[in-house]
């Protein structure tokens, strides 16, 4: 239904349509146009309807924006059943999926979602970009369990290689091994310790959080590693959740002689 009236001297009109949802429960959607030819309030009122028909299907999403979709249904599962992964994901997600934040959720296409993995592929490696399509891929899916009607624009999305930066890994040589930890012990005393074993051990910053000093044998000279830390959880199980043995370097003893001192099921590092 569209109603027209006349605001400042402007042609402006009320566009409102109704329906009910799956269960049968009435459901009105009113917008108002301002200063706009009559065409826009009719395809607004196509719009609408076209909504309300997706609601009685079952698609609880009809109507709303994608930026909408990600901080009221999207954002809240991940920090609920994927807490580890939330502060990086929401980073990601707000940064690359600008181009459309405003579209609405059923509106988006694979072009779309290609065109934002081309861009990130112009300043981001290759294996970065596929973990973004994963994150767009799992966005869709979830909204697809939750009575999205179409098919998720990311499955026909391949990450094209030949467009992405070519990075070369950054690797310390041994030289510089040397030179960071002579100067770690001169400047950054408090941190010597925990860079050296990082560089000797290749164990990550969370692994490393999460030793206590029962897990470092000097007898046996093994490191083991069985837990991890997350500044959002705590202490947590291992990135793959499986325990492993580290070897100790010879130049490691002498630096976790003295760390050892103290009760076994402490911290090796306090932070």
């Amino acid at each position: 239904m569209i109603k027209q009236f006349l605001e400042n001297g402007k042609t402006c009109f009320t566009v409102q349509a109704y329906g009910t949802d799956r269960y049968g429960k009435q459901v009105r959607r009113r917008r108002v146009l301002k200063d706009v030819k009559r065409a826009a309030a009719v395809r607004l009122e196509r719009e609408l309807n076209f909504e309300l028909q997706q609601l009685k299907q079952g698609m609880s999403y009809a109507g709303m924006t994608y930026e909408n979709f990600l901080i009221k249904e999207w954002y809240p599962h991940v920090d609920e059943n994927f807490p580890t992964e939330y502060d990086s994901l929401t980073l990601s997600m707000n940064k690359w999926a600008k181009p459309i934040l405003h579209l609405k959720l059923e509106s988006i296409n694979p072009t779309d979602i290609k065109e934002i993995l081309d861009t990130a592929g112009e300043t981001l490696a290759h294996s970065t970009v596929k973990r973004l399509r994963s994150m767009f891929h799992r966005c869709f899916e979830y909204a697809i369990q939750s009575g999205y009607g179409k098919p998720n624009p990311v499955a026909q999305v391949k990450v094209d290689q030949k467009r992405c930066k070519e990075f070369q890994p950054g690797v310390l040589t041994n030289e510089e091994v040397n030179i960071l930890l002579a100067k770690a012990k001169v400047l950054k005393p408090d941190w010597y310790p925990i860079w050296a074993i990082s560089v000797f051990s290749g164990l990550r910053v969370g692994e490393l959080i999460g030793l206590n000093r029962v897990d470092v044998s000097l007898d046996q000279k093994m490191i083991t590693v069985n837990k991890s830390w997350n500044k959002k959880l705590g202490i947590k199980s291992t990135k793959n959740g499986r325990w492993r043995k580290v070897p100790i370097a010879d130049r490691l003893v002498p630096v976790l002689q003295p760390m050892l001192l103290g009760p076994p099921n402490e911290q090796l590092i306090k932070i």
